[in-house]
């Protein structure tokens, strides 16, 4: 992983993000008031539940990020075996 290692460590970065989202969801989820606003659809404080669900969007698409960010280095690194497998049998075929 030589070729695309900044894209690598960005993919860690974002999984590294979504466990530190998804802890700060269960943190905002707990302390505010978000089964009050299912039942009644009301709520004195909506700031907790405001956190709570982008925290969540925020954590999903972090996730989805580092998947995705991950598919692509393992993708470009095999292409990028095939490239020097078929330039190193052109050599051999040149020599």
């Amino acid at each position: 992983m030589i070729y695309f290692e900044k894209l690598n460590r960005l993919a860690n970065w974002c999984f590294a993000a979504t466990g530190l989202l998804f802890v700060m969801t269960i943190i905002f989820f707990a302390t505010s008031q978000f089964s009050e606003i299912m039942e009644y659809n009301f709520t004195n404080d909506m700031r907790g539940s405001f956190f709570t669900v982008v925290f969540f969007v925020l954590s999903v698409f972090c996730l989805f990020l580092g998947i995705v960010l991950k598919c692509l280095v393992n993708e470009a690194n095999g292409e990028m075996q095939l490239i020097e497998a078929r330039l190193s049998q052109l050599e051999k075929q040149i020599s």
